[in-house]
């Protein structure tokens, strides 16, 4: 027998308020707290499913977010998303994914078009087009409420992020614990705030350490797979190479273990690699990727709730407006205690 779709009515009786109260809690209009997590609570209990178009054309909202990222489509990029639909779907909004590549003033006129195309609510803007000023400005003047994802810096608007300079300090204490001196590094896209935290965390480790920083350890990278083979060939070609590498990113260090298999090391015996992110490569590549695990998933999940509870200027919320989540190291096969 099929089940009978649960109705407003129905969260009304169990609430034990009008219908009309009802509505006005999901459309986040002007309701009692006490009233509203009354409601809310019937919500949860019956399982009921608000339909968008009807709140749509019950008000001013079309409750839709748009997820907007640059031109490459990554297992970051995948995580964050996941994370967003986690917001999406408890609080009844739909997602739209919107790739934003170009320079900053293609950037501007692609949101342009995007707001006058598309009725949306709020945006969620990633690394680095959360550093892009003239972006915000743009989604300042149409009104647009935004969360920004590991902006650089964290004194302006909703955001949420992590601690990446301190996680590249504690992956480099960990290879310096298991003796290495000579730690290579390779950099990750300039245009990202990540990329420079995550170098200074390393050069700050390598300096408590009172291990002197040499230039010749360091290249420049982009982010991904080709950026490791290069930035290996680089630095293994030295006539002093490193003893253990850190990669930006996870698609970096994969880059660095491709290019040693290819040139006969072994792992970790004769090159320890450390990456970032911990994708899902990291655990399939031999050796498995030791990595910095940050909570990806997390942190999209938060920045959708952030700005979900912003667009329903739900003032019992005890968010700040900046979130700070906690990042691990994850210990695999790829590093080794330097042998004397």
């Amino acid at each position: 027998m099929k089940k009978k779709k649960v109705t407003i009515y129905d969260v009304a009786s169990e609430a034990g308020v009008s219908f009309k109260t009802v509505s006005r809690v999901l459309n986040d209009e002007s309701a009692r707290t006490s009233t509203r997590k009354r409601v809310l609570a019937a919500v949860n209990k019956l399982g009921y499913k608000p339909d968008i178009a009807a709140r749509r054309l019950a008000g001013k909202k079309s409750y839709t977010i748009v997820f907007i990222y640059g031109d490459v489509i990554s297992s970051y990029i995948v995580d964050l998303q996941l994370g967003l639909l986690d917001s999406c779907g408890i609080g009844n909004y739909e997602l739209i994914m919107h790739p934003c590549p170009g320079n900053s003033e293609s950037i501007a006129d692609n949101i342009r078009q995007l707001i006058a195309q598309c009725n949306i609510d709020g945006v969620v803007l990633t690394p680095p087009l959360c550093d892009n000023l003239k972006l915000i400005r743009q989604l300042e003047r149409n009104g647009l409420q935004y969360v920004l994802v590991s902006p650089k810096d964290h004194d302006k608007g909703l955001q949420v992020y992590f601690d990446e300079r301190s996680a590249a300090y504690d992956m480099t204490a960990y290879l310096i614990g298991f003796g290495h001196r000579r730690i290579g590094f390779i950099q990750g896209d300039p245009a990202h705030s990540s990329s420079h935290a995550r170098y200074d965390g390393y050069k700050k480790a390598l300096k408590d350490a009172a291990i002197a920083f040499d230039r010749n350890l360091v290249v420049k990278g982009k982010f991904g797979f080709d950026s490791g083979c290069r930035g290996a060939k680089k630095l293994l070609r030295r006539s002093e190479p490193p003893t253990a590498i850190f990669a930006s990113d996870d698609d970096t260090a994969v880059g660095v273990i491709h290019y040693a298999h290819g040139v006969g090391l072994r792992m970790p015996e004769q090159l320890s690699v450390v990456g970032f992110d911990d994708v899902p490569i990291a655990r399939y590549i031999w050796p498995t990727l030791t990595t910095v695990r940050q909570p990806i998933r997390a942190i999209g999940e938060k920045a959708g709730q952030l700005l979900i509870e912003s667009l329903g200027k739900q003032k019992e919320s005890a968010h700040s407006k900046s979130t700070i989540l906690e990042y691990e190291i994850i210990e695999r096969d790829s590093c080794a205690q330097l042998s004397d």
